[in-house]
């Protein structure tokens, strides 16, 4: 089936080849594996160039599941304060769906994670390693959203 639909004359003229290159900055290249966490990554990977710049290291790794620690916890606190803030609200209601939804899904931006590096700092990659829970994160994910879905449901 790919051979049907692939035009052989599209392949021939765009060989891939590139006449700029861009120097490679940072060591060693993280992975973010079986996670959302690719906002982290990449922020981490900016920051660390320059760290990598300022103390003159070959190679350097700043944890990304340290932050995505502390943005599960976040996470969590900000859906809770929610569910309390609309404690009037009927529970069909579309506000409450949503919050209900996906409570701590992996997903960020660039300011959700200058808050946490503001809020937490940032620890090398050695002090606080990836988990299991980290690189595969989905199990973790649905065990704390049918938590805080039973702390809605009292609330």
């Amino acid at each position: 089936m790919n051979n049907i639909v692939q035009n052989r004359s599209a392949q021939i003229n765009n060989s891939q080849v590139y006449s700029d290159t861009i120097e490679f900055d940072g060591s060693p290249v993280p992975n973010q594996k079986s996670s959302g966490r690719c906002w982290i990554f990449a922020a981490t990977s900016v920051f660390r160039v320059y760290l990598m710049k300022k103390y003159e290291l070959d190679e350097f790794e700043l944890s990304q599941s340290y932050l995505f620690f502390w943005d599960k916890l976040e996470k969590a606190n900000y859906f809770l304060e929610q569910i309390l803030d609309t404690v009037e609200v009927p529970t069909d209601d579309r506000l409450i769906s949503t919050l209900l939804q996906a409570p701590v899904s992996d997903g960020g931006q660039w300011d959700m994670i200058i808050n946490l590096v503001d809020k937490y700092g940032l620890v090398p990659q050695q002090l606080y390693p990836d988990s299991v829970n980290a690189t595969n994160s989905r199990p973790m994910n649905t065990l704390i959203t049918t938590k805080l879905r039973e702390d809605a449901a009292v609330l």
